[in-house]
């Protein structure tokens, strides 16, 4: 659809995929310098692609395309126009901190790996039980923690002291999103889907990057599944990135 219209698109070959190095793969500064230096790439590779770009992605790439414009206040590149975040962006400290008495295994692997990558002195004992590092081993080798995302009550997956570990809580700051002013506007795409609580997130999110001053576009969807939502708004992401090369103003609805 995109091609059709026009446009190129860049898929982004994050650090450590399909190699036996690890992946970042929660980390954001890490996946948004990956998203911008493929950029780079693509444009040495394919010379004859225009110099505009904006970022956009789905799930956890929604996060990701807000990195982008988080970190982009700094490089300040003038060709990169904005960022859409479809389905799911949420600030990670809000997820796994949250009061739940059952959170998903694959979840807390996830995190207690991602971890482990940028702090490679991380204890994993501190944060996993032996249970929960039973499943964690399986990561290393596949990307995948092969449970099908199993859930386990939280104190047989997650010491109860996790929270307040040195490592977590700074991975978790650096995560944060809503620290630094995005430097292009955001279109920030929500669906309904409340089985990990992600709309109320997403809402709190989003008002956190209000308050800072992002100009932020959010349109909500009822469907409840990511791939349904992304469907649903492609008028409002072709509208929204039309509007963008074309140099016109971007609409925000923060309150």
């Amino acid at each position: 659809m995109y091609l059709d219209l026009g446009y190129a698109v860049v898929a982004t070959d994050y650090t450590g995929l399909g190699t036996d190095f690890r992946s970042a793969v929660l980390d954001l500064p890490s996946d948004a310098t990956d998203l911008i230096y493929s950029i780079a790439a693509a444009h040495v590779t394919v010379p004859q692609l225009g110099a505009r770009w904006v970022a956009m992605g789905a799930s956890l790439g929604a996060n990701v395309a807000v990195a982008v414009a988080e970190m982009e206040n700094g490089i300040r590149d003038p060709n990169y126009l904005g960022s859409i975040a479809i389905s799911g962006m949420a600030d990670l400290k809000d997820i796994y901190t949250r009061p739940a008495t059952e959170k998903s295994l694959e979840m807390a692997e996830y995190l207690a790996y991602s971890v482990k990558t940028v702090y490679p002195d991380f204890d994993l004992s501190k944060m996993l039980t032996e249970k929960a590092l039973a499943a964690y081993n399986r990561i290393d080798g596949s990307c995948s923690t092969l449970n099908n995302g199993a859930t386990l009550p939280a104190g047989e997956m997650l010491k109860d002291s996790w929270k307040s570990n040195d490592f977590v809580v700074k991975f978790l700051d650096r995560n944060a999103l809503g620290q630094k002013l995005a430097h292009r506007p955001l279109l920030v795409i929500s669906g309904g889907d409340d089985s990990e609580g992600l709309p109320a997130i997403t809402d709190q999110t989003v008002g956190r990057l209000c308050k800072q001053g992002d100009r932020v576009q959010f349109n909500k969807f009822a469907e409840p599944q990511s791939g349904l939502v992304t469907g649903d708004s492609v008028r409002d992401q072709m509208a929204w990135i039309d509007a963008r090369f074309a140099g016109r103003p971007a609409p925000g609805n923060c309150p």
